[in-house]
């Protein structure tokens, strides 16, 4: 495989990563390689690639015979992968309160307004098509807010380990009302 198409797979799983923790791309859809070579206008290599990334990361599974379809995740995974969430940012906030500059701290503030906001409006819309059509904002700006403190924290290891933590339930529909409840502390 050549360095574009390891760039292109690259790509194409982080668009395809950013769909599934939005929401956008349900938990049982089916992802067929032939749509999205057309889709973004590339090969089946780097397709099959980046299906496989997905895979390592837990998001989408190969089933015999029927393709690869978006992971479902149990009530008892979601939970954890809240957990372990959870304690990671903790840590990292506690590391970053010590370390915050001025000039983060009023980076923190303007995107915790944001996702506030977000979250405010969120809650305001009934369930259904009203909420999924923001979900992917949400999670955007709720990913903002923590990367500010990732940041600062400057922790690799445990950025990554949230990160992947996070990818298990952001978007989700039975997490929904986990994430929803506050704001900043999520």
């Amino acid at each position: 495989m050549t360095t574009l198409d390891t760039t292109k797979a690259d790509d194409i799983a982080l668009a395809i990563e950013e769909a599934i923790v939005s929401g956008e791309l349900e938990p049982g859809t089916v992802l067929r390689q032939e749509q999205l070579s057309e889709q973004f206008n590339v090969s089946r290599t780097p397709i099959r690639e980046a299906l496989r990334r997905l895979a390592a990361l837990g998001l989408v599974s190969f089933v015999p015979n029927r393709g690869v379809r978006v992971r479902t995740i149990s009530r008892d995974e979601l939970h954890e992968a809240f957990m372990v969430r959870a304690e990671l940012e903790a840590l990292a906030t506690e590391v970053a309160a010590t370390k915050i500059m001025p000039d983060e701290l009023v980076e923190l503030e303007s995107v915790e307004q944001r996702f506030a906001q977000i979250s405010k409006d969120l809650r305001a819309r009934e369930p259904g098509e009203a909420r999924r059509s923001i979900m992917g904002e949400w999670v955007r700006a709720n990913h903002a807010f923590h990367d500010v403190i990732y940041r600062v924290a400057d922790l690799p290891l445990v950025e990554q380990l949230a990160k992947s933590a996070r990818r298990s339930f952001s978007g989700r529909r039975s997490g929904l009302r986990a994430t929803t409840r506050s704001t900043a502390c999520t």
